[in-house]
C-alpha cells in the first residue's frame, strides 16, 4: 500500500490534488491512500501520530502558517 500525505492552504486546489492523486493510482492499479490536509499543524501532527504511514508527501510551497519546505524539514529531521 502506498500512502500519500497532501498539504495545500487552499481547500479547492487540495480536492483536485487528491482526485488527480487517486485517478492516477487507480489506473497504474496501485493500493493507495491519500490524505489531504489544508492546515499544515494537522497535518504535522498527523504525521508525528503516524509515524511510518507517509510514503509521500506532497506539499504547496507558500502556505500561511508554515512552507511546504520547512514542514518536509521539520520531518526529515524527527526522523533521524
Amino acid at each position: 500500500m502506498i500512502n500519500i500525505f497532501l498539504c495545500d492552504h487552499d481547500p479547492d486546489i487540495l480536492k483536485k490534488e487528491i482526485k488527480y492523486i487517486e485517478n492516477l493510482c487507480e489506473k497504474m492499479e496501485y493500493e493507495f491512500l491519500v490524505e489531504g490536509f489544508s492546515d499544515t499543524k494537522i497535518a504535522l501532527q498527523k504525521m508525528r501520530e503516524a509515524q511510518d504511514f507517509c510514503d509521500i508527501l506532497i506539499t504547496d510551497i507558500e502556505m500561511p502558517e508554515l512552507s511546504g519546505l520547512e514542514m518536509a524539514k521539520m520531518l526529515r529531521a524527527e526522523k533521524k
